[in-house]
């Protein structure tokens, strides 16, 4: 065999290896999404759901040169929906019942029993 066909034969076997490592990949992802339990969309649709996170992380390059800058949206900045979205998803910051009074002070407590009215 000349060096011709032994480098033909290199470039055949990297360029298979390559592509079955690629195949292996999006199959991994494919049963990762299946299984995950967090996000609806990558489990039944998993091509558009990797689709949208990546354009929802390229997002911000896109509006500071193309359009939008994150606080000139309407009704909602972009900085005001991603807190709202990210405090409904996660929990963040969520006090039950709404309140963030002290209702086991003693001052809050005798205040309201022994009022002089």
């Amino acid at each position: 065999m000349d060096i011709a066909s032994r480098l033909i034969i290199i470039i055949f076997i990297t360029v298979a290896l390559v592509v079955i490592a690629l195949v292996l990949f999006l199959i991994y992802l494919l049963i990762f999404d299946r299984n995950q339990k967090h996000h609806a969309i990558l489990r039944n649709y998993p091509e558009l759901g990797r689709g949208r996170y990546f354009l929802e992380k390229a997002g911000p390059e896109f509006r500071k040169y193309l359009f939008n800058e994150e606080n000139e949206g309407k009704p909602f900045s972009r900085d005001d929906l991603e807190h709202i979205v990210k405090s409904a998803k996660y929990m963040r910051g969520v006090i039950v019942f709404g309140s963030k009074r002290d209702f086991l002070k003693n001052a809050f407590l005798f205040g309201m029993l022994c009022s002089p009215n």
